[in-house]
């Protein structure tokens, strides 16, 4: 029982197979959407109170702005471990659907990704440490904004369905989609 998609001679063949797992890519890529936006807002919080600690002297609110930071921190880590363990399933669902046969190599760049964010996640002012300039890293936290630009644009959005039609379209990535973005709305894209 084959679908038949597009027009003309440029038709392609799919299966119910894939269709069904266009649909859980497509349901997965709005479970990781939301995952990023709690991302960003708790990022945006930590970021704030960042701020608010380096304009109170020390003390008592001092330690409890540096408290509330440091849970932000704890929880947009939580939140990343949820991203990435999305993307984990989604590694192995692969292989169960025999899509393609992951690669040691995925995995590792999928571990050596959850390691190296989790690093820059991680830079917070600590509670009662009287050292505050590490906590200016926590503005790298903003990279988390460009990843929600990018989950809603419409081409990022359809990708799994443009990469069976196109072979070119199949490359279709976070660069790809930032340069799109910037080069169609500059100044949305900045604001």
């Amino acid at each position: 029982k084959d679908a038949l998609r597009g027009g003309g001679e440029g038709r392609v063949k799919l299966t119910i197979a894939d269709v069904v797992h266009t649909a859980g890519k497509q349901k997965f890529d709005k479970r990781v959407r939301e995952v990023n936006v709690y991302l960003v807002v708790i990022a945006l919080i930590g970021i704030a109170l960042m701020v608010v600690g380096l304009q109170l002297p020390s003390g008592a609110p001092l330690h409890v702005v540096e408290c509330l930071n440091a849970a932000s921190t704890l929880l947009l880590l939580h939140q990343l471990f949820r991203l990435y363990q999305l993307k984990y399933r989604l590694l192995n669902s692969a292989i169960r659907m025999h899509e393609k046969a992951p690669r040691g190599s995925q995995r590792v760049s999928l571990a050596c990704g959850a390691i190296v964010e989790t690093i820059v996640l991680g830079f917070c002012p600590y509670p009662y440490c009287n050292i505050r300039e590490p906590g200016l890293l926590m503005f790298l936290r903003l990279y988390l904004a460009l990843r929600v630009l990018r989950d809603r644009n419409p081409l990022y959005i359809n990708r799994h369905m443009l990469g069976k039609q196109e072979v070119a379209l199949s490359n279709i990535d976070s660069a790809l989609i930032l340069r799109l973005a910037l080069h169609s709305r500059p100044l949305v894209s900045i604001l």
